[in-house]
């Protein structure tokens, strides 16, 4: 039934083709007289190509094809969700910081897992930060969200030769959790920003209403 269907296509296409061939050679007449009943002729053989296509679509979906994209999707919600409440960022941020993952082959795991150690350092030895030249509160006195003070953190690593100097440095504010979480040091500010531009270009930054849309997919 596909390939019939796939037939009938080609040959609705090949005719579509001879239409509007001969429906361009009389343009100039039509202009005269009104194009109504070209662009109706032309729209009505689309018609049935679209009508023939969709049912393609749907045979195509019933193996998978559109469920496994959606399965994807919430996947990608319920990270970013959870990346936004352990860091204290909005779900736009969360969602861009999930592709920068992604950029550098990382998961969202080891991310939280480098952000729990890092916060029980912030908490017992502010000092280390600020040793590092780290700012860790805002103007007003309170701390900076995790995401930022982490990226600032990377940065600061990343300037240290790879080796000895670095995982020195990078053990006094990850502690044991260093080794595990080093190669997140290679997120930072600037692959966010790329990450953002990424993001925006697919329509994958989420807001919101996404986690409302998600949540109410996943009870359905």
């Amino acid at each position: 039934g596909y390939k019939a269907g796939m037939d009938a296509v080609a040959q609705i296409a090949q005719q579509t083709a001879q239409s509007m061939a001969a429906s361009m050679a009389g343009v100039s007449r039509d202009i005269q007289t009104g194009m109504e009943g070209t662009v109706a002729k032309i729209a009505g053989i689309f018609g049935k190509i679209q009508t023939i296509v969709i049912g393609a679509g749907a045979a195509i979906a019933s193996g998978g094809v559109f469920g496994a994209a959606t399965r994807q999707t919430v996947e990608m919600a319920k990270e970013s969700l959870a990346l936004s409440r352990a860091l204290g960022v909005t779900m736009e941020q969360a969602s861009v910081l999930n592709v920068a993952l992604d950029d550098i082959f990382q998961t969202s795991d080891k991310l939280l897992g480098g952000n729990k150690a890092m916060t029980r350092e912030l908490r017992q030895n502010e000092e280390s930060f600020l040793k590092l030249g780290v700012a860790t509160r805002d103007g007003n006195g309170n701390f900076r969200n995790s995401l930022d003070i982490m990226l600032d953190v990377n940065k600061k690593l990343a300037a240290f030769k790879e080796g000895t100097d670095r995982n020195i440095e990078g053990q006094k504010i990850y502690k044991k959790a260093w080794e595990e979480v080093a190669p997140v040091v290679k997120l930072t500010a600037e692959v966010m920003e790329v990450a953002r531009a990424k993001s925006e270009s697919l329509n994958l930054v989420m807001g919101p209403e996404s986690v409302e849309v998600i949540t109410k997919y996943r009870a359905s």
